[in-house]
């Protein structure tokens, strides 16, 4: 080509130069799914569905795992899979498949990486069920998360010497709680002592995806049945052809009592040990609610992206699946009831 030759004049080969890329750009709002509605798989949301109080907070399905065998039944991968139990809890897990929990403790991931980076955010801590702006004044719907980053070894560091304190708060708010008498009368939610406004930080999005560097813990995350591995033939997230950290790879938190995941769908629950959980198809009136308040996390947007990419192809494979169904008996006797 003619380096004096004017821009878009064609070279000394005759065949003109490329065109300059642009950067492309959707035309109106990004299409979740190109199948007709009536073969839509995206839930029918309407604005208009009044649910009473009672039902936005279902009863969970609570089952319970005595053994290997009962870990990897087929009917606990249909139970779990069905549309109508969006969500289950499942308990004994780590027992009936002897999972050594150890390789996941804060002394073997020193010992392991001790340098390996993680991500802090730095929060108020404050009651689980109650969230308080920074002057502890008004309850609001953001969460402040300041972001920094460490590294495993001097985040043990913090935990060793914050944990204990920590619970001994929580026994002495404990024990003043069971001498104050029982009331019948609901009371508002008052704020926060000024003096219970701690500074926690939270080591979360904790990496583990390097199978050189974590292969002992990576191993034993194998012997979880198919369903619920990270990466498998049947999980779609393996098939995306994209990184999707924390969906398609394994990460971990490191949490001292407090912590919470702002925006997520694991955030506080009702103590320091639980989370809540939203199904798939969350009525109407609470998806207004998250968008007047703008309550949209960017790892919800990047669900549902994957979501878009993968629901034809979920809805071929249950179809497949539903055709290949066996019957076989399942030890109901192991359903605990409701959490």
């Amino acid at each position: 080509m003619n380096p004096g030759a004017a821009p878009g004049a064609p070279g000394r080969s005759g065949v003109p130069p490329a065109p300059p890329r642009r950067q492309a750009r959707l035309k109106g709002p990004f299409r979740e799914s190109y199948l007709c509605p009536a073969q839509s798989v995206k839930p029918r949301i309407d604005a208009r569905e009044q649910l009473p109080r009672d039902k936005l907070n279902p009863p969970t399905p609570s089952i319970y795992l005595e053994s290997k065998r009962d870990a990897f039944s087929p009917v606990l991968l249909q139970f779990c899979t069905d549309p109508k139990n969006p969500i289950t809890v499942i308990r004994g897990l780590a027992g009936s498949l002897r999972l050594n929990l150890g390789l996941f403790s804060t002394k073997t991931l020193v010992e392991a990486s001790g340098e390996h980076a993680v991500e802090v955010r730095t929060q108020v801590q404050q009651p689980s069920d109650q969230n308080w702006d920074l002057s502890g004044t008004r309850q609001v719907w953001p969460c402040e998360s300041s972001r920094s980053h460490t590294t495993i070894a001097k985040y043990a560091q913090y935990q060793a010497s914050s944990f204990q304190e920590s619970l001994q708060e929580d026994k002495d708010s404990e024990d003043e709680e069971a001498e104050e008498p029982d009331s019948t009368t609901e009371t508002p939610p008052s704020p926060p002592d000024q003096k219970s406004h701690q500074i926690i930080k939270f080591g979360t999005n904790i990496d583990l995806s390097d199978a050189k560097r974590w292969k002992p813990q990576l191993q034993e995350l194998l012997k979880l049945p198919a369903f619920m591995r990270v990466s498998s033939t049947g999980n779609m997230l393996s098939h995306v052809g994209h990184t999707i950290l924390g969906m398609n790879t394994v990460q971990l938190y490191m949490k001292v009592p407090g912590s919470r995941t702002p925006g997520g769908g694991d955030g506080g629950g009702d103590s320091d040990g639980d989370g809540d959980s939203v199904p798939r198809r969350p009525p109407g009136e609470q998806q207004l609610l998250l968008g007047e308040h703008q309550h949209r996390p960017r790892r919800l947007r990047v669900v549902r992206r994957a979501r878009a990419l993968l629901g034809d192809h979920l809805r071929l494979l249950r179809q497949v699946g539903g055709a290949c169904r066996t019957s076989t008996s399942w030890p109901w006797s192991a359903m605990s009831g409701t959490r």
